[in-house]
């Protein structure tokens, strides 16, 4: 019998040998690596460039690389990709790429526009990084919690 992390490596392999790449079951395993979003990222499909650049929000990558891959976002002519860019600026506190961001500010696009001035906007991010801090602690209390109450006996 196989053990589990034999299984999810396994399946990882299968993900990146099918033709696309299978993105999302690499998401789900949690194999994603940067060697699997910059083909999508640089391809000519549009949902997979759109579902690559999502992946972006869940975390950071190499610094090196992710100013680059942001700025190429914000830059793209579709307006979804930009508005991902400007997420991630957002998400991962790139504050260093907020010139980039304050360029869309008169965008063409009126989600991206939104974005950008919310990305921007030090009172919601303040409220944002309010509103985090209190679900943390809210987190960190249930589990303080229910840790003191005994599971079932099975």
């Amino acid at each position: 019998m196989r053990s589990g992390g034999q299984a999810f490596t396994r399946a990882a392999s299968y993900a990146r040998q099918c033709d696309p790449p299978a993105i999302a079951a690499l998401y789900l395993l949690c194999s994603l690596t940067w060697n699997d979003l910059l083909p999508e990222l640089t391809g000519t499909d549009p949902r997979r460039r759109r579902e690559a650049a999502s992946n972006l929000v869940r975390g950071a990558g190499p610094e090196n690389v992710i100013d680059e891959v942001v700025r190429g976002l914000l830059a793209d002519a579709d307006p979804v990709l930009r508005c991902t860019g400007i997420a991630v600026v957002d998400r991962l506190g790139l504050t260093h790429l907020h010139p980039d961001v304050r360029r869309l500010e008169d965008d063409g696009n009126g989600w991206v526009r939104h974005d950008a001035r919310a990305c921007l906007d030090e009172e919601f991010g303040a409220a944002r990084a309010d509103l985090d801090a209190t679900l943390a602690a809210r987190g960190q209390q249930w589990q303080s919690e229910t840790a003191a109450v005994p599971g079932p006996d099975y």
